[in-house]
């Protein structure tokens, strides 16, 4: 009888901090703040969504339909997800694409400043 106590026990438990877990997790996710920048890029404006929660970027969206095909398209493309993995602007440009990528990263300073 006391095994079957203790079994149950810890079952119990253990949805406990499984329900309680899955909460946090939606908390958070929900919890992020969008903020949005733009910059002069090389063939016209380039803008970002960034979503911030608490200090952590968890999401960088840019778009520059201006932009060169095959050239600074690769920083639209390439650079937001760098800036998400290093939670930082402090980042290399895109290669072959310095303007377009300092473009970016202007926008997201931006973005970020208008979250202070």
């Amino acid at each position: 009888m006391k095994k079957v106590l203790i079994v149950v026990l810890i079952l119990a438990l253990s949805y406990g901090i499984l329900a309680v877990g899955n909460n946090l997790t939606a908390d958070t996710a929900q919890a992020a703040d969008t903020y949005t920048g733009t910059a002069d890029g090389f063939g016209g404006e380039v803008s970002v969504t960034v979503k911030v929660n608490g200090n952590k970027i968890v999401d960088v969206a840019a778009e520059g339909p201006e932009e060169t095909e095959g050239i600074g398209s690769k920083a639209v493309e390439q650079l937001p997800a760098k800036i998400k993995e290093a939670n930082s602007t402090n980042v290399d440009a895109i290669t072959g694409a310095t303007f377009t990528s300092k473009a970016i990263i202007e926008a997201v300073n931006k973005a970020l400043e208008s979250a202070k």
